[in-house]
């Protein structure tokens, strides 16, 4: 793990301040001298002169209040976020339930997503352990994790004010597109703020925010990092990134990228993702920094159902088999009974069971390609 000069200043001083306390710690210990017998003439003895550590050659540097380096922190132990007051603060100073997921414990984790984050952390649920669906008056019902994974989920067990599903997503403290989601090849940390919170007004919501906390391009350091991933159902996954310092403390840039396939047990499911991120930081003078960064995303997907497939079949044939005319908008049944019409607007609400026209629920779904026939299934 490689160590940016911020952190080496904030480690010397507390080297500093550990090596003096020993000795300070003694001399509150140790008995007290008695003074020194006044001279014959009467006059004060000389003083000692007492030495000062000079610190004119160490320059001070500031963390700016509106954001925080992964630098300072240790391990999976975070000790700064943003997601209590908007400005770089202690996590022991602020009394919001707040949990940071460390770039470290993201790598250990092999975390890809938000829902992995969510499998390990307390009062949230993802993909893993939640499914996200949402039943509508006709009887369909929409398989939230399969349509948006990124917005299947939840914090307290309550979901976005806005669509009722999915948790706040905020990155860099600035609220963001929930359909774009969290992948840490171009994140630092991850912070989970569970409640509401009247210090993030316009922000915080009633089941809580998640930050992500954006990889930013370092000025003093270089880095390159790589890797690759694959599982036992053929998907891999590359990932790389550089940063690059171009003039030293006053230019860098830093680039990212990921090319996934993810497959599944059920087929022809299966999903492509491929990411480019991009970022630079210039510091023209000493108090001005300036960062920009760009992303491109492209997803191509086709993922397998989360929800059980609903089978219309017993109910047509209990109601008789009948049959539909959208000519004439009738019903018919084996015994030459006819029954209607059932017009566009009310005919999902009176056909008979098995019979549920005008939607793709309860239709018969067939997936074909080259080779024939794949899969067949009915939708819900």
């Amino acid at each position: 793990m490689q160590t940016n000069p911020r952190c080496l200043w904030r480690i010397s001083v507390f080297a500093l301040a550990t090596a003096g306390f020993p000795a300070l710690a003694s001399a509150q210990q140790r008995a007290p001298e008695p003074a020194p017998a006044a001279s014959p003439t009467g006059s004060r003895p000389a003083s000692i002169p007492v030495a000062t550590a000079s610190s004119a050659g160490d320059e001070i540097i500031q963390l700016s209040p509106f954001q925080v380096a992964a630098g300072t922190d240790r391990g999976y132990q975070a000790l700064n976020t943003l997601s209590g007051t908007r400005l770089n603060s202690k996590l022991e100073d602020l009394g919001s339930s707040i949990t940071v997921v460390t770039k470290q414990q993201m790598d250990d984790l092999a975390v890809l997503d938000l829902n992995d984050v969510f499998l390990y952390e307390a009062s949230t649920e993802g993909t893993g352990n939640y499914t996200q669906f949402t039943p509508n008056r006709n009887g369909g019902i929409i398989d939230g994790t399969a349509n948006d994974p990124a917005t299947a989920n939840r914090i307290r067990g309550v979901g976005s004010p806005i669509s009722g599903s999915g948790v706040n997503i905020a990155v860099g403290n600035f609220s963001s597109n929930r359909k774009i989601p969290m992948d840490p090849y171009n994140i630092d940390a991850v912070e989970i703020s569970r409640g509401p919170n009247s210090s993030l007004f316009g922000l915080g919501a009633a089941a809580g925010t998640v930050n992500l906390v954006p990889s930013k391009a370092n000025l003093a350091r270089m880095s390159s990092t790589t890797s690759l991933r694959i599982d036992d159902e053929g998907g891999h996954r590359f990932a790389l990134d550089f940063n690059r310092p171009l003039i030293a403390d006053k230019l860098a840039v830093r680039f990212a990228a990921v090319d996934e396939s993810k497959e599944f047990t059920r087929k022809p499911s299966e999903e492509k993702i491929r990411r480019y991120f991009g970022a630079i930081q210039l510091r023209p003078f000493r108090q001005t920094t300036l960062n920009a960064s760009f992303e491109k995303y492209d997803n191509f997907y086709r993922r397998p159902n989360s929800v059980t497939p609903r089978d219309t079949t017993f109910e047509w044939k209990a109601s008789g088999s009948p049959t539909f005319d959208p000519t004439t908008q009738m019903v018919s049944y084996a015994g030459g009974r006819n029954v209607g019409p059932f017009p566009q607007a009310n005919e999902n609400l009176n056909l008979p069971p098995g019979l549920m026209a005008g939607n793709s629920y309860g239709r018969l779904n067939a997936w074909v390609d080259h080779a024939g026939l794949q899969m067949i299934t009915v939708g819900r």
